[in-house]
Formats: C-alpha cells, sequence, structure tokens
C-alpha cells in the first residue's frame, strides 16, 4: 500500500481560530498530501469541499468526538462524512468513566464493537486515537489501556497510534506498532524529547525514527503518516509545522 502524508489540522489550531480559511491554506502549501481535520463547529461541508479543491489535497481522516456517535447522532454523523468524501473517522479523547479501570476499558471495547458495523457498511473506518494514559498502567490491575482496548476491539477498528503521545505516556512506539501489528491504518507522527517534551522537533527528540519507518513499512498497512506539532516553540503554529514538514524531509518523506 502507498504510504502518504498529511497534516493533523489541530496543528495550526490557533491560526484557524483567527482565519479558518487562510489558515487551511498555508498547511496546505507546506507540501502535504493530505488534511486531517478535527472538531466540528468551525467546518461545514462547501467549507471542506471548497478547502479540498482549492489545494488540491486529499482529505486524510477526521478526529471527531464520541458524542457524535451516541443515538441518532450516528447517522448524521456518518451523512455529513459521506458527503465530504471522508472514509476514517476515529475518536481522540475518552472521558475519565470510560478509561479508568480494565473493566472500563473492555466496557469501552464493546461500544466501539457495536458501532463498528455502521461505518464499514458505508466504506468507512473507526478508529481510535492516544494521549498519554493509554500507556501508563491501571492504578488496580497495572495493565495498559491500550493494550485493553486492542485486544478487546474486532480487527477492524483501527489503531491511530500518536507516536509522542504514547512516548509521553512511557512505551515504545515501535513496540507498541509491533504489538497489534496491521491495525495502524493511519498514524500520528509528533516528536517528543524526555528532557524537552513535545518542545523539539523530528529528528531532535528521541524517538527511534529510523526503526518506527520500518516497521510501518513492514507491517504495510498504513495509507496515511499524520504530521502533527502542538508546540508554541517555534514562535507560531504555523512556522512550527512548516519545521516539522522540513524534519520529515530527511526521513524521505
Amino acid at each position: 500500500m502507498e504510504t502518504r502524508l498529511a497534516c493533523q489540522l489541530y496543528s495550526v489550531h490557533a491560526s484557524i481560530e483567527r482565519d479558518a480559511a487562510s489558515a487551511v491554506r498555508a498547511a496546505a502549501r507546506l507540501g502535504f498530501d493530505g488534511l486531517e481535520f478535527y472538531g466540528d463547529a468551525m467546518w461545514s461541508a462547501p467549507f471542506v469541499r471548497s478547502a479540498l479543491r482549492d489545494t488540491g489535497l486529499e482529505i486524510a481522516g477526521w478526529h471527531v468526538g464520541l458524542h457524535r456517535l451516541a443515538g441518532d447522532e450516528l447517522e448524521r454523523t456518518l451523512d455529513f462524512h459521506e458527503e465530504i468524501g471522508n472514509r476514517a473517522l476515529v475518536v481522540p479523547w475518552l472521558p475519565e468513566e470510560m478509561r479508568s479501570s480494565a473493566d472500563a476499558w473492555r466496557r469501552t471495547a464493546d461500544l466501539f464493537n457495536n458501532l463498528v458495523d455502521h461505518f464499514t457498511a458505508r466504506g468507512m473506518t473507526l478508529g481510535y486515537h492516544n494521549h498519554e494514559f493509554e500507556f501508563r498502567p491501571l492504578e488496580k490491575s497495572g495493565e495498559i489501556g491500550w493494550d485493553l482496548f486492542a485486544r478487546h476491539t474486532r480487527p477492524e477498528i483501527a489503531l491511530q497510534l500518536d507516536s509522542g503521545n504514547a512516548m509521553a505516556g512511557g512505551a515504545d512506539p515501535v513496540a507498541a506498532l509491533c504489538a497489534h501489528p496491521r491495525r495502524g491504518r493511519t498514524l500520528h507522527l509528533k516528536p517528543f524529547s524526555r528532557t524537552l517534551g513535545f518542545d523539539c522537533m523530528i529528528g531532535q527528540d528521541d524517538l527511534p525514527w529510523q526503526a518506527f519507518f520500518r516497521e510501518v513499512r513492514a507491517q504495510g498497512v498504513t495509507e496515511w503518516l499524520i504530521a502533527e506539532y502542538e508546540s508554541d516553540a517555534m514562535g507560531s503554529d504555523l512556522q512550527g509545522l512548516k519545521a516539522l514538514r522540513c524534519a520529515l524531509m530527511e526521513y524521505g518523506l
């Protein structure tokens, strides 16, 4: 499978809040193949279609709040994403009660399992994106939430591993990829340093990037690598995303 490079627009959310159209165009000019959107308050279907048409980029996915997949809202959400041509919906966050114990993680996995057929019926995928807490041992059982979720969900549910968030939670991103192979249909590329946290750049951080990319190629299922930069260390969000794009060129991306 061909793996292409997109950016998560949350990287430039401050610029988007000031002028969404200009920020999206500026991000697109940095040399990406696709855009991953987030949230729902500021995006209309005409805006998204116009942004994709004007930039010539593809839609790589969308971070969708779990509340948009509940009850009658589910079909409305799927209708919207079908209209704009998005095939990959990823839940980016869980409330604490859905992840506070091993039993909570199993119930969360059951919820995703019960949802996924609605997505596959429309040619879409449902996924989950990690932060740090998924890789910290649970207080009572010592188990890892990411592994519990992965083991108890159906294989068609995508695991969108965020490399920097995983490392911030104490994980080895390469080992996390290997533990649940062929589930990473989209992956987030985010730098992390044990001394600087997220205030660093790919190539100057502590992630084993060469090994990470080798494993991605070996598994052969990743459609989109999605660059994300959340630090203000570069002075502005667009400058940070530009620096990240340049850093990824050193790895042939």
